[in-house]
C-alpha cells in the first residue's frame, strides 16, 4: 500500500468486542466515504483432543472465528448496501472441507464460515453484494508455523520438512516452484481477485466460490463457476 501511495491506517480492534467491531466499521467507512470491500481474516487456533479443550478454549476459538466474522459482517453490509453493492471476503479453511486429529474447535468454525457466507451471499446478492470465502490449503503463515510441531525449526530446515510431509499428504505433490506450503503471496493475489470487479457478474445470482490454489467449488444455486489457480 506503501507503494501504491494509497491511503491507508492500522487501527487494532477486538473481533470479541461488538461495541469496537461496530465503531472500526463505522469510523472507516466514515473516513473514506463509505464501504465498498470487506476483507475478514481474524482467526486463532487450539490444538488438542476435543475432551482436553476446556470451554473457555473451545469458545475462544469460535468466538473468535466465527462470531467475530458475523459481527464484521452485521455492520459492514448497511454500509455495502448504501455503497449500491460491494465485496465481503472471508478466510476460512480447507479444513471445513476435510480436516485431520486435534483440530475441532479450529474445524468447527472453518465450517461454520462456509454456511455463514452460503447464506449471506443468498441474502444480499439482490443488493449487489457479493460474499466469497476463500479456503487456503497449508499456507505459509506465522498461525501455521506456531500450530505446527516444527514451527521452531529455521526456515530452510523447515520448507525441507514440509516437502517431507507434503509428499505424503498433499495430492499433486511436488508442488511448481518447489514449495510444499502455499506462499502468503498467493493468498494475498486471490484476497485481491476476489475482492475486485473482476468477478462482478457473479454479483447478479445469489452465489458463494470457495476458492483454493487449485479449485473453484461452487455451492448456493444456478451459478457458474471455473477452475482457479493461483500458482
Amino acid at each position: 500500500m506503501k507503494s501504491a501511495r494509497g491511503p491507508f491506517r492500522f487501527d487494532g480492534v477486538s473481533v470479541l468486542i461488538e461495541s469496537d467491531v461496530r465503531d472500526f466499521i463505522d469510523t472507516a467507512a466514515q473516513r473514506y466515504g463509505g464501504l465498498d470491500v470487506a476483507f475478514n481474516n481474524a482467526g486463532i487456533t487450539i490444538q488438542k483432543p476435543l475432551h482436553e479443550y476446556t470451554a473457555d478454549e473451545f469458545d475462544r476459538v469460535l468466538n473468535t472465528n466465527l462470531r467475530g466474522t458475523f459481527l464484521a459482517m452485521k455492520y459492514e453490509v448497511p454500509h455495502l448496501i448504501r455503497s449500491g453493492g460491494g465485496t465481503i471476503v472471508v478466510t476460512a479453511s480447507s479444513n471445513a472441507l476435510a480436516t485431520d486429529s486435534s483440530r475441532a474447535a479450529y474445524t468447527a468454525s472453518k465450517r461454520g464460515l462456509v454456511g455463514l457466507v452460503q447464506s449471506a451471499a443468498l441474502d444480499y446478492a439482490s443488493y449487489g453484494i457479493r460474499v466469497n470465502a476463500l479456503v487456503p490449503g497449508t499456507t505459509d503463515t506465522d498461525l501455521v508455523r506456531n500450530a505446527s510441531p516444527i514451527g521452531h525449526l529455521p526456515d530452510d530446515a523447515y520448507q525441507v520438512a514440509m516437502k517431507q510431509w507434503a509428499q505424503s499428504n498433499v495430492p499433486g505433490i511436488p508442488l511448481p516452484h518447489g514449495r510444499a506450503a502455499g506462499h502468503r503471496r498467493r493468498k494475498n493475489r486471490a484476497r485481491l481477485m476476489l475482492g475486485s470487479d473482476e468477478l462482478g457478474a457473479s454479483a447478479k445470482v445469489p452465489s458463494t466460490a470457495f476458492v483454493s490454489w487449485r479449485v473453484a467449488i461452487p455451492c448456493g444455486r444456478e451459478i457458474s463457476w471455473e477452475i482457479v489457480d493461483f500458482e
